[in-house]
């Protein structure tokens, strides 16, 4: 199954994907530092070509201690590059846990998932979600 569009004047044929797959995963599972940390690192278009994603499905976050905890979750291009919040700051209620369910927040190859808390390991995280890959036949 090929489909090809027709290309205008100066441009080349384009060739959509003939080929997908959903591959969930679980992103992340762990406790959360009191510092700016790397969660899910993403995929990258050298390693799946030619445009992988990620889809983020569900964030369970769970406050262990016993008064309230604040979270920050972000997804950002690269390590210092500017973020986008999931959450920012977002207080959990002591001996609580949050569950945020068909997110569908789609990543592009190359962001990545950080994340923390106001104390370091008092909050536990579990981010799961699929990675979605195209491709071409030959």
């Amino acid at each position: 199954m090929t489909d090809y569009t027709q290309p205008t004047f100066g441009e080349q044929q384009s060739k959509s994907p003939d080929w997908y797959a959903e591959h969930p995963k679980r992103l992340y599972w762990g406790q959360l530092t009191n510092a700016d940390a790397t969660l899910y690192a993403g995929l990258t278009a050298q390693t799946y070509p030619p445009q992988p994603k990620v889809r983020i499905d569900t964030i369970w976050l769970c406050n262990t201690d016993t008064v309230a905890r604040t979270v920050t979750l972000e997804i950002r291009s690269g390590a210092s590059a500017a973020s986008t919040r999931i959450l920012s700051a977002y207080s959990i209620a002591g001996s609580t846990a949050v569950l945020m369910t068909e997110l569908g927040i789609i990543m592009e190859a190359g962001e990545l998932i950080s994340g923390l808390a106001d104390t370091t390991a008092k909050v536990n995280v579990r981010i799961s979600g699929a990675e979605l890959l195209t491709g071409q036949t030959a």
